[in-house]
This record gives structure tokens, C-alpha cells and sequence, in this order.
């Protein structure tokens, strides 16, 4: 017999995964929404494949096999070592009343490792985006001198790298801390391209680089009962605080002219700010759940459940931000889902394939706090997904190995034409690989 512990190589394949996907992740800061000129870009609501498929739920949220970001006191419930990766795809579409235009991008969204210390304490680490800029919006301006094309282009955003810890402080009741670590950069540029050519074009060049440090914190109470504790019900609450980051803006305006080939050919600077300090804002947010579930004896997960989440956000704090564009009034996100596995909930003597799938379905509305034309904007829509099983590998109580491919597909409406709005109708895919392993085991031989 030969004693030796796995713990070194799983640790340098989660090493190498993690270079393999941060460039992707880092490369997917891409957002085409006209919405994304306000505020500091569009947010990311910090949600996961399978969360997607429930209206984006999170509060009351626990599963032993997937990674909740959006409530820390979730990683105390993990039961393996957990990988988690996805992209996403989003299709667009853009109505003012006049005009219509489409568009869509994608790219990966999320990576993230969780770590069960001891039964009762869990770790998580990870790297995702927070707001996506990108937008090309083209109108027209009359001038007392001239008309003219005023053209906005924007791109960019920031990102966060994040790591938290739970700890089951007794009986059932978790409190969670996560740390996170924001970075990126705002580039926005404005063009005024005159009609009459004998007047010179304005323009202007904007770059903001942010980065700064934030906590969230959240808690977990589950009340079980019924026979072998199959019924659980849970509440949970979250808090971010307001966070600051401290910026570097650069800002270049300048006139130019254009040549017959429709080249700008730059004639004076107006002026030139160059590493002024500014400060960055996102909002506080506080939020509230609650779940009901019922689980099966030969399932970690729940055969069944029904979650519901009501979260406040601050958006009248993002008037103190430099970066500040629109008007911001506080909001609100109420979202429910629910989940059900035909095998174990029905309790079924034989299962097919499909048997076997964990359907999702879910419903969100949000009033995003941003006033357009004296209205707000809203965001409203449903969701579906499943999470379909790969692989299940067991060889022991000790060497469990089980892979899932998550699927969330969400149809919303952001915004309405009334009042001169933009309303955009989008459908988002996001699909993620979670992997879970029984790791740091020490083996007498295999």
C-alpha cells in the first residue's frame, strides 16, 4: 500500500483553470444598450447560471453543489469543491417609435471556486464583471450657425475580483462577510460633426480609470421539520454598503475639421485635463428572502422549492459620483423562482433522462431608479432554465466527482417609448459549467 494526499495536483489544475478563464472573463466587458451612457455603465446583477433561471433569486438561496455570490452566508452550505464558469449571449432590440435597430453580443461572464473548510465553513473566490459600457447612439442637433450629427460612443466598465467566508454560527443560522476588489476603465468619447463645413466639429474624449475596495455581508436561518427534516424553509438577508473608488479622469476637448474622405483632422485644443482625481460611486443596496423546499433522501438538493426576493437600491447616492450622467431616484427589484426535479419530486420508481433535469421557471420586476423625461425605467421579465446532469462519478463515500451544464434564458423589456424613451425588448442567454469535486482527502490507496 502506498499513502499519499491529492491535494497538490487538484490545486495546480484549479490554478491553471483559473489563468485559462480570467482573460476571457476580463474580455467580456461588453454592453450594447443606450442605457449603458448613464450612471457608471449598466450593472451586473452578480447572479449565476441557475439563479438566472429563477428570476435571479439570491436572499434565501442555498444549494450544497452551486455558488451563490449575492448572499455570503450561502458558502457555509457548500458540500464539495466547487468550479463554476459561464458566458452568456443577449440579443437586443431598440424602438423609439421612429426608428428600430438590433443588435447582440456575449462572451464569458463569471468563474468562481468554492471551498468547504469543515462542515460548517465554506470559502469563496472568484472574478466577475459590475457594470458593462457600450453604446453608439447617433441625432441630430440644430445650431444657431449650423445643424449638425452629434454622435456618443462608450466602452468599457469595471470589473471585481472577490473572496468571502461563511460560518455556521449554531444551529442552522449563517453569517457570511465577502471583500471585493473593483478595477477598470470608462472611455467615452462625443463628436458634434457640423453640416456646414466651414465651421469646425467639436469633440471630446473622456477616460475614466477606477479601482477601490468594498465589503457585502449577508445571513441564512432554516427552520426544518417533517419527517427525515425533508422540509425546510429559509430567510435570508443581505447588505452592501456604498462603495467609492477612487479615479484618474483624463479629458480632451478639441475642434476638427473633416477632409473629403471623411477623415478628422484635429486643429486646436479647447482644453486638457490630465490625471485629475475624482471618485467613483456605486450604490448601497440592502435586500430580503425567503424559500420553501422540500428534499429527497438520495438528493443533496432540493427535489422542489419556491424562492422570493425583494431588494432596495440606493440609486439616489450615484448624485455624488463625478461620472454622474442622468437623473437618480432610489429603486427597487422584486424577484421569485422555483425549481423542481420530476425524479425526486414525484418520488418516481423508474426516471428517464428528462426525469432527471432540474427545470426552472421565474418572474422579476425592477424599478432601476434612473428618470428619463420625467419617467422611470423600468426593467420586467421572466425566465426559464434547467440544469442538466453530465456526469456522476462515485467511487467511494471519500472520491465523488459530479458535473452539471446550467442554462438560464431571460426574456425582458427595459424601458418604454412613452415620453420619448427607448424601450428595448432583449432576450440574454447565459450558460454555465459547474463542476464539484471531493477534494483534500487523503487516501491509503486507490
Amino acid at each position: 500500500m502506498r499513502s499519499y494526499t491529492i491535494m497538490r495536483s487538484e490545486l495546480r489544475r484549479t490554478f491553471g483553470l483559473m489563468l485559462l478563464f480570467v482573460s476571457g472573463t476580463l474580455s467580456a466587458q461588453i454592453s450594447v444598450s443606450p442605457y449603458s451612457i448613464f450612471g457608471n455603465g449598466d450593472r451586473e446583477p452578480g447572479k449565476f447560471a441557475h439563479q438566472f433561471g429563477m428570476g435571479g433569486v439570491s436572499a434565501a438561496l442555498h444549494d450544497p453543489l452551486q455558488i451563490n455570490i449575492a448572499q455570503p452566508a450561502s458558502f457555509s452550505r457548500l458540500k464539495y469543491t466547487t468550479i463554476e464558469l459561464g458566458g452568456f449571449y443577449q440579443e437586443s432590440q431598440f424602438n423609439d417609435g421612429t426608428n428600430t435597430a438590433q443588435t447582440g453580443t456575449g462572451g464569458f461572464n463569471y468563474l468562481a471556486f468554492g471551498f468547504p473548510l469543515s462542515e460548517d465553513w465554506g470559502l469563496v473566490a472568484g472574478l466577475a464583471p459590475y457594470t458593462k459600457i457600450g453604446y453608439e447612439i447617433e441625432t441630430q442637433a440644430t445650431l444657431p450657425f449650423s445643424t449638425a450629427t452629434v454622435q456618443y460612443f462608450g466602452s468599457g466598465g469595471y470589473d471585481r475580483a472577490y473572496m468571502g467566508t461563511a460560518y455556521e454560527l449554531f444551529d442552522r443560522l449563517s453569517i457570511g462577510v465577502m471583500g471585493s476588489y473593483y478595477f477598470g476603465t470608462a472611455e467615452r468619447t462625443t463628436l458634434a460633426i457640423m453640416d456646414d463645413r466651414n465651421f469646425y466639429s467639436t469633440g471630446q474624449d473622456e477616460s475614466i480609470r477606477a479601482t477601490g475596495f468594498n465589503w457585502e455581508a449577508g445571513m441564512q436561518y432554516t427552520q426544518v421539520w417533517g419527517a427525515d427534516s425533508a422540509q425546510e424553509f429559509t430567510v435570508g438577508a443581505t447588505f452592501s454598503p456604498i462603495t467609492e473608488l477612487d479615479g484618474t479622469l483624463n479629458d480632451y476637448y478639441y475642434t476638427f475639421a473633416i477632409n473629403g474622405q471623411g477623415n478628422r483632422l484635429p486643429r486646436d485644443t479647447v482644453y486638457n485635463i490630465n490625471n485629475e482625481q475624482v471618485n467613483v460611486i456605486f450604490n448601497s443596496s440592502y435586500s430580503f428572502g425567503a424559500s420553501y423546499g422540500v428534499r429527497h433522501p438520495r438528493l443533496v438538493q432540493y427535489a422542489w422549492s419556491i424562492t422570493g426576493d425583494y431588494q432596495m437600491l440606493n440609486r439616489s447616492e450615484l448624485s455624488s459620483s463625478s461620472e454622474l450622467r442622468g437623473t437618480f431616484e432610489n429603486g427597487f427589484r422584486a424577484s421569485v423562482g422555483g425549481q423542481f426535479i420530476p425524479f425526486y419530486a414525484l418520488d418516481l420508481q423508474r426516471s428517464n433522462f428528462f426525469n432527471q433535469i432540474d427545470y426552472r421557471i421565474g418572474a422579476f420586476y425592477e424599478n432601476s431608479g434612473l428618470v428619463l423625461n420625467e419617467q422611470v425605467i423600468t426593467d420586467r421579465g421572466f425566465t426559464v432554465g434547467m440544469g442538466i446532469p453530465l456526469s456522476r462519478r462515485t467511487n467511494s463515500a471519500v472520491d465523488i466527482k459530479i458535473a452539471s451544464l446550467n442554462v438560464g434564458m431571460v426574456f425582458g423589456q427595459r424601458g418604454l417609448q412613452e415620453g420619448g424613451n427607448i424601450q428595448e425588448n432583449y432576450a440574454r442567454f447565459v450558460v454555465g459549467l459547474t463542476l464539484n469535486d471531493k477534494w483534500f482527502t487523503q487516501f491509503k490507496y486507490r
